[in-house]
């Protein structure tokens, strides 16, 4: 019983940091968009991917005009 109680601790700790991992990603994912977007980027678009892979929660597409020097 003692073992079964701690690996349910343990679950709910963890489910914990991957949620506040998730948080601190939106956050990030937010404070990039208002960067890019004083940047003058266009057409900005914050996707959320966090249950579709493991690799990133969000991916920030965005147009920028930007000439060739």
């Amino acid at each position: 019983v003692h073992g079964r109680v701690q690996q349910l601790a343990t679950e709910v700790q963890r489910k914990r940091l991957n949620q506040e991992a998730y948080l601190d990603s939106i956050t990030l994912a937010h404070q990039l968009v208002d960067a890019i977007e004083e940047k003058q980027a266009i057409n900005i678009v914050l996707l959320d991917v966090h249950e579709l892979t493991s690799i990133a929660a969000y991916f920030v597409i965005a147009t920028v005009d930007n000439e060739r020097q």
